[in-house]
């Protein structure tokens, strides 16, 4: 479950950083038309651009934040020793960072 909401959490940032990109590139091409700018008139637009890199450091903290009470919470549930939260810690982790390096490339085929 773990791995899904990571998943799903780097997926949504992608889906996210690709939609500002092409914003930017769609703002661009309207400065450079004044008539086409001026026969535009979309309010969605005055909202500016999200802050990406700052989405980015809280969907990795957050991922960070779920794999530490994830582990805690079986260790805790379980009753077992320390060294076993350490384990499952570093599964949780592996598999957060396996859907951190592959979703970025799955959006690129969806879009």
């Amino acid at each position: 479950m773990h791995t899904v909401l990571a998943a799903l959490m780097v997926f949504l940032l992608e889906i996210l950083r690709q939609f500002t990109l092409l914003l930017e590139e769609s703002m661009a091409s309207l400065e450079q038309g004044e008539d086409a700018l001026g026969a535009m008139s979309l309010d969605m637009l005055a909202f500016g651009l999200p802050n990406v890199p700052f989405l980015e450091t809280i969907t990795i903290g957050m991922i960070f934040i779920l794999a530490f009470a994830n582990a805690y919470a079986t260790i805790a549930s379980e009753g077992s020793h320390l060294l076993k939260f350490f384990f499952y810690l570093s599964i949780l982790l592996f598999l957060s960072g396996v859907s951190v390096l592959v979703v970025p490339s799955m959006v690129y085929l969806v879009m």
